[in-house]
């Protein structure tokens, strides 16, 4: 699958983009939610991970943005801020799956299989 990364931390964007690489798929990584929504306009990803805060468009505009159009992709918020309010704003927004920091590798493969599942992969 295409997974498309939108993350502003470059060490978190660096574990997760090779997690991603490690499981197979092939990685677009974006540290900006300006950027990552031109990616995502451009590439089509199958798949998108976005971190919840960052600059230009936080992750759940970023979300609102793909749920607003006429493709579908999955979505999942990767963020440190992994509370009930926060997890029930992202799933507001349109989330199908919320992840939260430090990354999982084990809940990262879990995900990216039902991602795969549902996007039919």
């Amino acid at each position: 699958m295409k997974v498309l990364i939108a993350e502003d931390d470059p060490i978190s964007l660096l574990l997760l983009r090779r997690a991603v690489e490690r499981l197979g798929h092939e990685c677009l990584a974006m540290t900006d939610g300006v950027a990552a929504w031109d990616a995502f306009v451009a590439h089509a990803p199958e798949v998108v991970i976005t971190d919840w805060m960052m600059p230009g468009m936080d992750g759940p505009e970023f979300v609102r943005r793909i749920r607003d159009g006429e493709r579908y992709c999955y979505v999942v918020m990767l963020t440190a801020l992994a509370d009930h309010h926060h997890a029930l704003a992202g799933m507001s927004a349109g989330v199908d799956g919320y992840l939260a920091k430090p990354l999982d590798s084990a809940e990262l493969k879990l995900a990216l299989i039902a991602a795969s599942e549902v996007v039919g992969l």
